[in-house]
């Protein structure tokens, strides 16, 4: 945890949108629900802000939704890789203990999925 939070400076008191940038309302403290301890300062968004998160948003599935089905695959089975990498990293702020079991569940069924449209190559 001390690696990801060291690196504050970069995204304190910022929202990220394709970028850390400062969001159109208050700071405030984001803190461990299970302890109470402060993790970091944090950005919030105004309603502009959302709005253009929407719009990207709108924008990025429709590029995912074309993007070839190895492809998306092979991204998600990265994003397990560097999740199972971290998980001591993350662990102390990302999970209470009923996310880190469905956590787990997920990267589990995600490495063993065999489910995949039809004519789809296999993966490794």
């Amino acid at each position: 945890m001390a690696q990801l939070l060291g690196a504050a400076a970069e995204w304190a008191g910022k929202i990220y949108s394709g970028g850390w940038v400062d969001g159109g309302g208050p700071t405030y403290a984001a803190a461990e629900p299970a302890t109470g301890r402060q993790l970091a300062k944090v950005g919030s968004a105004a309603p502009d802000d959302v709005r253009r998160a929407v719009q990207r948003a709108r924008e990025a599935q429709r590029d995912w939704a074309t993007t070839p089905y190895d492809v998306r695959a092979r991204v998600l089975r990265r994003a397990a890789d560097l999740l199972e990498e971290h998980q001591e990293e993350v662990g102390d702020w990302w999970c209470g203990r009923l996310v880190c079991l469905a956590t787990s569940l997920w990267l589990w069924v995600l490495r063993r999925s065999s489910v995949r449209p039809p004519g789809s190559p296999a993966l490794p």
